[in-house]
């Protein structure tokens, strides 16, 4: 919320001063029934504070984005986004068939593991028993219309003690930008996202039936464990998703040594694809990968930073490396 000087009073003692009908940004609270004084210096002092004017425009910015995103341009936008996110994700698969066959990137058997016990306990649950999922889903979503902030927060502390995955998904859902981020006590702790409201359960239905069919229709499993427990031979296909090597310590489940994983990378005997730091505008972020672990090097769009277009520092466009190593298939 934000303050103004309206209306103008007048004092013996001190003559013209505004009264703050608003909240200044210091207090930190919703409601707007708290007044702050202040003594303006001239006429056209609206705020009591750098920090109340620099809250006021942050309000008024949100405002307008609320407005623009409901305007026909907007959902325009927004479907062209989707558009280029699609074309984008055809460009991923069409580099990794291109390397290594169509065989390979359509493999009817697929084996898939992580160290992150709940997204694996989600996957299982989306092949055996989506029902169950959007129906949790669709509960705390009503909830989570009435309560707001307050309910996420909650859901959140539930989850970091029980690692529900029901739970999980929701926070997925309603998290910022989609990140997801554990703190050294292994505690999820993305926060929610204030500008933009969960999915509908609606949508939420006809991407858990899409995903649970296809699920069903090939031999997946979803198993929790280490990439080092992991082992390839000729004619296998291995693609690998690590976390970004960053300045920030805490990213995703936990750290991740870049070095440790590349020497397992060159003792496997099957076929891989890697997806890697890439570029941030001007800034090359690529990491130095031994010339042996890939046959080709792709750069792939990945749109703009969400975290800078977020934090207001600019439209960044954004992409990732993805090395890719084709191996002899094995003799049947």
């Amino acid at each position: 919320m934000w303050c103004c000087s309206f209306p103008w009073l007048w004092s013996e003692s001190l003559g013209f001063f505004g009264r703050c009908t608003g909240v200044c940004a210091a207090r930190q609270t919703k409601s707007r029934g708290s007044e702050v004084t202040f003594r303006p210096c001239c006429a056209r002092k609206y705020y009591c504070s750098p920090e109340c004017r620099a809250k006021a425009r942050a309000w008024s910015q949100q405002q307008a984005q609320e407005k623009y995103r409901a305007s026909e341009q907007g959902r325009a936008c927004r479907q062209e986004q989707s558009r280029r996110y699609r074309e984008r994700c055809r460009q991923r698969c069409g580099a990794a068939e291109n390397a290594v066959g169509r065989g390979a990137a359509r493999a009817r058997v697929g084996r898939c593991s992580d160290i992150c016990g709940p997204l694996i306990d989600l996957w299982n649950l989306i092949k055996s028993d989506p029902k169950r999922l959007l129906d949790r889903y669709e509960g705390m979503w009503r909830e989570l219309n009435a309560g707001g902030k307050d309910f996420c927060h909650e859901v959140r502390r539930q989850f970091n003690e029980s690692g529900d995955p029901c739970q999980f998904f929701f926070l997925l859902r309603t998290c910022r930008i989609g990140f997801v981020r554990f703190n050294r006590q292994g505690k999820f702790g993305s926060p929610f996202h204030l500008r933009k409201t969960a999915m509908s359960p609606v949508r939420v239905r006809l991407l858990l039936d899409d995903w649970h069919e296809k699920l069903n229709a090939h031999d997946v499993r979803f198993v929790e464990q280490d990439y080092r427990q992991v082992s390839s031979r000729a004619g296998d296909f291995l693609y690998l998703d690590p976390s970004y090597a960053s300045q920030r310590a805490l990213l995703y489940y936990g750290r991740f040594d870049l070095q440790p994983f590349l020497g397992w990378l060159a003792q496997q005997g099957g076929s891989h694809a890697v997806s890697l730091n890439g570029f941030s505008g001007d800034d090359d972020q690529r990491v130095e990968v031994p010339e042996a672990l890939f046959d080709q090097h792709h750069q792939i769009d990945n749109g703009l930073s969400p975290t800078r277009r977020i934090n207001g520092t600019g439209l960044v466009p954004v992409t990732d490396s993805l090395y890719v190593k084709k191996t002899m298939s094995r003799k049947r």
